[in-house]
């Protein structure tokens, strides 16, 4: 079920592709497992602002897998509220994490080698819940499914 956000209420919009054979397995669990949805030797998802980007890291990350093209492609928006945006932010992964210890669980992409554009790229170290809410009922994720024009 699709939760929406008013826009007032929404700190910030993420993509991220999926591969069609993926949508089933994804709904029934609620979430994107963080174990598909890798680059490989990473830890994390990688969303991105721009759904024009999303679509790229996801011919990126399956380029070897399989074809990707606009029929085997989905997009997930990503609707974090404020709440969610700080959870997430504010809470860190654990020293079990062998690639990146005590990391944020969503934080922003900055190369050092390349100052002057700002890629739009976040890492969550974490499974993706396609809708949570908090203990009190308040909307942290909202998300969406999106066809590919």
């Amino acid at each position: 079920m699709e939760t929406s956000v008013p826009k007032d209420q929404v700190a910030i919009e993420f993509y991220l592709g999926i591969h069609k054979s993926d949508q089933e397995t994804i709904v029934k669990h609620g979430y994107v497992p963080r174990r598909i949805y890798t680059a490989s030797n990473k830890s994390y998802i990688s969303l991105r602002v721009n759904s024009a980007e999303a679509m790229v890291r996801a011919q990126e990350l399956f380029e070897n897998r399989c074809v990707i093209d606009k029929q085997t492609l989905l997009m997930l928006r990503f609707q974090f509220t404020h709440k969610g945006f700080s959870h997430y932010a504010t809470s860190y992964t654990t020293s079990a994490e062998p690639h990146a210890p005590f990391a944020p669980l969503l934080y922003k992409f900055m190369y050092p080698t390349d100052n002057e554009k700002d890629w739009g790229a976040f890492a969550l170290h974490a499974d993706l819940p396609l809708n949570q809410t908090s203990e009190n009922g308040e909307v942290l994720i909202a998300c969406e499914w999106l066809l590919i024009q």
